[in-house]
């Protein structure tokens, strides 16, 4: 297990965390930029927890269990609501990066 990696990854989704505690008007991203910006934070969340050491799946998993975190937190945030849709956006990037990694890596045995 890669420290630093796993480090950087608990640093972002802090990031996140932080990004989302915003009241809704502080964020102002407009459709479909909001859904680019969560497959994006999202994506880099799949993609450290994945060069910190976790398998594949267990990087998506832990990845979709935070975004749907992220989501439920954001039922208490003033003007901000929990969507399905970005919960999507959050798994499509997730998977996505780790698709990007996983043609990248040397076949296993």
């Amino acid at each position: 297990m890669n420290r630093t990696r796993l480090l950087l990854a608990l640093a972002w989704a802090a990031a996140i965390y932080a990004v989302s505690a915003q009241p809704g008007g502080q964020v102002g991203l407009s459709s479909p930029w909001d859904k680019l910006a969560h497959a994006a934070a999202f994506g880099t969340l799949a993609w450290l927890l994945h060069t910190a050491g976790l398998p594949l799946t267990a990087s998506l998993g832990l990845t979709a269990l935070y975004a749907l975190s992220d989501e439920l937190h954001q039922l208490y945030v003033p003007g901000r609501q929990a969507d399905v849709l970005d919960w999507l956006a959050d798994v499509a990037g997730a998977m996505i990066a780790l698709g990007v990694v996983r043609r990248e890596e040397p076949p296993g045995p």
